[in-house]
């Protein structure tokens, strides 16, 4: 597989510049591209998926928030289980976003995670109005992950 296979253009890259610079996976062409590609190549392994125990702690802690008899929308309980197996996974440490009694830093840093892929999504979305039209917690979020290491 290789950077040709897949065409990204402008508008992603511009997209993703503020939060993941020039040099991200998501956002670079090439040998930057192959580059990145090489770093999470090892994270990303088939057999690394194969430890399901590893997803069991996270799944427990989805099950106790879903409450029992009612209609319920998962997808900000299923954001936050994302949030806890990728931290994990990634960084070695969870974000427990799933935990109700999680401090207030983490929650600090999981609502920067979620207003930075909104703030991507909008940005995408907007292309070059994004710039005219400002999300500060976008630029917040990004500034808080940067400094726990969740982007370039």
């Amino acid at each position: 597989m290789s950077s040709s296979d897949f065409e990204i253009t402008a508008q992603r890259i511009n997209a993703f510049r503020p939060h993941t610079g020039d040099t991200g996976i998501f956002s670079s062409t090439g040998d930057t591209w192959s580059h990145a590609r090489a770093i999470v190549r090892p994270a990303l392994g088939r057999m690394n998926f194969s430890n399901l125990g590893f997803y069991e702690k996270h799944f427990q802690n989805l099950q106790k928030l879903i409450p029992r008899g009612e209609t319920v929308d998962l997808q900000a309980l299923l954001r936050r289980f994302t949030i806890d197996t990728a931290s994990e996974y990634l960084l070695g440490e969870s974000f427990n976003a799933l935990d109700p009694h999680q401090s207030e830093h983490m929650k600090t840093v999981n609502n920067a995670f979620d207003a930075v892929n909104q703030g991507l999504a909008w940005r995408y979305v907007m292309e070059t109005l994004s710039d005219i039209i400002p999300r500060p917690e976008f630029h917040q979020g990004v500034a808080i992950l940067h400094e726990h290491g969740m982007c370039n």
